[in-house]
C-alpha cells in the first residue's frame, strides 16, 4: 500500500511539473509580446494603443486559466488573492464613478492603461506565483533580461550615433530611451533590470565564466540607466545600494560572507565607478548634473524654500494634485482619468507662449490615490510592503541569489515609482516580479 501511494504521488508531482512548465512557457510569451509591442510600435506602424488593446484578450485568457485552475482546486486561497480582489472591486467601482468611463476601461490617450489592462497586470501576478520550481523562475527572468539588453543597445546607438541607417527613435543627448517611448520609462526597465541583474551577480556561486558574464550584464543595464538620464532610476537604484550595504554588513556579522563574495562587491563598485566616468567624459548623461541640481533642491525644501519647478515640476504637481485628493478619496475621479481630477486642467506656465497640460501626477501612489480612491491604494500599498516583508525573511535565512535579484529589482522600481507612473511598457514584467517573489501554496493531491 505505501509504495502504491508513493506513485500515486510522483506521478502527481510529474504532472503538476509539467503544467508549471506549460505555464512557465506562457509566461515568457507573455514577455515576449510585450517587448515585440514595442518593436512593432517603433517599426511596425502598430499603435501605442493597439499594443494596450492587445493586453485584453491575454487578459481573458489569462482569467480563463485561473478558472480553470481553481476549478481544478489545485491551488490554496492566499491573503494576497484578497487584495487582488479588492483591486478589481475598487477598479469597477472607479469606472462607475468615473467622468469618462471609456478612459477608464482602455486608458486615457497616449497612455492606454484602463481597467482592462489593470486586470492582465493582475492576472499576471496571479500566474507567476504558480511558478514554484527556481529552474523555471529563472527561465523567465532570463527572458526579462534578454530583452532589457536589447533596450540597452538601442540605446547606445542612440547616443552614440552609431549605424545611422537603422531608424531608431531618439530623444536627444542623455536621454536614451531604447525602444520605449519615454526615457524616465526606460529608466524604470533599467532599474527593474539593474537590481535583479546585481543580486544574481553578487551572490551566485557557479561558473566564473557565468559570473563574468552577469558582471558584464549589471555594467550595461547600469549604462542603460546613465543613458536614461532618469533620477527616478537612480534614487531607486541608490536605495538598492543602501540595502547591499546594509546586507553586506549584516552577512559579516552573522560570518556567512566569504572571500568571493567582498570580491564580487569590489569589482561591481569599481565598474559602476569606471563606467560613470566614461559617461561623464563623453557627455552621453545628464544624470550627474541632474542629482548635482537635485540634491541643492532638497537643501533648500529642508531649509522651508522651495519652487515650483522643482523635481521637473513635480513639487508643483504634487501639490496642486493633494488638494483634490479628498474630493476623489472613496472611489477616484476614474481610472486614468487624473486630467480630469481638477476643476480647470492642471497646467504649468513656462512662459508667455509655452505652457504643459499635466494628466498625470508623476507618482504611481499618489495617481492610483486619485484615480482608484483610497482603499484602492492603500491596499497597493499594503500588498507591496507584505512581498517585501516576506522577501526580506527569506534572502535573510536562505541567501538565494535569485530571491535577492528579483528583491532588488521590486525595490528599485517600488521607489523609482515615487516619481514616475505605471505604463503599459514596463509595469506587466513588474508584476510578473512580483509573483514570482512569493509561492502561494498547493492543496494537497
Amino acid at each position: 500500500m505505501g509504495i502504491l501511494v508513493s506513485l500515486y504521488r510522483k506521478s502527481g508531482d510529474m504532472l503538476r511539473g509539467r503544467k508549471e512548465k506549460i505555464l512557465t512557457i506562457y509566461l515568457i510569451v507573455n514577455v515576449f509580446w510585450i517587448f515585440l509591442g514595442i518593436f512593432s510600435y517603433c517599426y511596425l506602424r502598430f499603435s501605442y494603443q493597439n499594443l494596450s488593446v492587445s493586453y485584453i484578450p491575454l487578459m481573458l485568457f489569462n482569467i480563463v486559466i485561473i478558472f480553470l485552475i481553481n476549478m481544478c482546486k489545485k491551488v490554496r486561497f492566499d491573503v494576497k488573492d484578497i487584495f487582488l480582489i479588492l483591486f478589481v472591486l475598487c477598479g469597477i467601482i472607479s469606472v462607475i464613478f468615473s467622468k469618462d468611463s471609456s478612459v477608464s476601461l482602455y486608458g486615457c490617450w497616449k497612455r492606454f492603461e484602463g481597467f482592462f489592462q489593470l486586470l492582465y497586470y493582475y492576472s499576471l501576478m496571479y500566474l507567476s506565483s504558480m511558478i514554484f520550481t527556481e529552474r523555471l523562475k529563472k527561465r523567465i527572468v532570463l527572458f526579462i533580461l534578454a530583452f532589457g539588453l536589447i533596450h540597452v543597445f538601442v540605446s547606445f546607438l542612440q547616443l552614440f550615433d552609431i549605424l545611422k541607417f537603422i531608424p531608431i527613435p531618439f530623444g536627444g543627448i542623455g536621454m536614451g530611451q531604447g525602444l520605449v517611448t519615454n526615457p524616465n520609462f526606460f529608466g524604470s526597465y533599467m532599474v527593474l533590470c539593474l537590481g535583479i541583474s546585481c543580486g544574481i551577480y553578487l551572490f551566485y556561486k557557479g561558473k566564473i565564466l557565468n559570473k563574468f558574464l552577469l558582471l558584464i550584464v549589471c555594467i550595461l543595464f547600469y549604462s542603460g540607466l546613465l543613458m536614461s538620464s532618469a533620477m527616478s532610476g537612480m534614487v531607486g537604484f541608490f536605495i538598492i545600494i543602501l540595502f547591499l550595504i546594509f546586507y553586506f554588513i549584516h552577512l559579516c556579522i552573522k560570518k556567512v560572507i566569504v572571500t568571493n563574495n567582498i570580491i564580487s562587491y569590489s569589482i561591481l563598485s569599481v565598474s559602476i565607478i569606471i563606467v560613470s566616468l566614461f559617461f561623464i567624459l563623453t557627455g552621453k548623461t545628464m544624470m550627474f548634473g541632474d542629482i548635482s541640481t537635485f540634491s541643492g533642491q532638497a537643501v533648500n525644501m529642508v531649509n522651508g524654500e522651495y519652487s515650483d519647478d522643482y523635481g521637473s515640476f513635480r513639487f508643483y504637481i504634487w501639490r496642486n494634485t493633494i488638494k483634490v485628493v479628498p474630493k476623489y478619496m472613496l472611489h477616484g475621479v476614474g481610472i486614468d482619468c487624473f486630467y480630469d481630477a481638477f476643476d480647470e486642467p492642471l497646467v504649468m506656465k513656462y512662459s508667455d507662449t509655452v505652457m504643459e497640460y499635466y494628466d498625470k501626477a508623476h507618482n504611481e501612489y499618489l495617481q492610483k490615490l486619485v484615480c482608484e480612491g483610497f482603499i484602492s491604494c492603500l491596499c497597493y500599498i499594503i500588498l507591496l510592503l507584505s512581498i517585501f516583508i516576506l522577501s526580506l525573511k527569506c534572502i535573510f535565512s536562505k541567501h538565494n541569489y535569485l530571491t535577492i535579484g528579483l528583491f532588488l529589482g521590486f525595490v528599485g522600481y517600488c521607489v523609482q515609482a515615487f516619481f514616475n507612473i505605471s505604463v503599459i511598457e514596463v509595469a506587466p514584467i513588474f508584476w510578473i516580479v512580483c509573483g514570482l517573489l512569493y509561492n502561494r501554496e498547493l492543496k494537497n493531491e
